[in-house]
């Protein structure tokens, strides 16, 4: 029952991700963009176990010019998080810096390539690896994968 519950909870916002990413591979427009600024953020976050731990956000301002020449100038979805110090005895105690999104870090005037929507052309992605949009569809396809295993182990259950 705890499958299919996971399962059928997580369809419509893992169908919407799926949709979304489908939409970008499908109808996006690759286009050169560059790095001009990079946010940066701190906050405190407490864990399971009850510790603190110090996150630094990095997000990459980017500007890049639409098929129809409009230049923008927008901040990436995607951000690197990267642990700074862990409290320890009451302390903070500085950590290797780890990111999370490729292990990427951002440089001031990198040229990256930029998937934008011509319809929105302020929703963008910056493109990683290749077919990195095909992950948008892995949420989907744990739901449906839990939903169907949920299912069995119901119809099994009432036999």
């Amino acid at each position: 029952m705890f499958l299919l519950t996971i399962g059928l909870g997580s369809l419509p916002l893992s169908t919407k991700a799926a949709r979304t990413g489908l939409r970008f591979a499908r109808d996006g427009i690759v286009v050169p963009g560059r790095v001009v600024d990079i946010e940066r953020s701190r906050r405190t976050v407490v864990d399971d176990e009850g510790s603190d731990t110090i996150e630094e956000r990095s997000t990459p301002v980017v500007t890049y010019r639409t098929a129809d020449g409009r230049e923008m100038r927008e901040s990436a979805i995607v951000a690197v998080v990267r642990t700074v110090a862990t409290r320890q005895n009451g302390e903070f105690v500085a950590n290797s810096q780890r990111g999370q999104w490729q292990g990427r870090s951002w440089e001031l005037g990198e040229v990256v390539q930029v998937r934008y929507l011509s319809s929105e052309p302020e929703r963008f992605r910056v493109e990683g690896r290749p077919n990195g949009h095909l992950l948008w569809f892995l949420p989907l396809s744990v739901s449906i994968l839990c939903t169907a295993i949920g299912l069995a182990l119901l119809v099994v259950g009432l036999i």
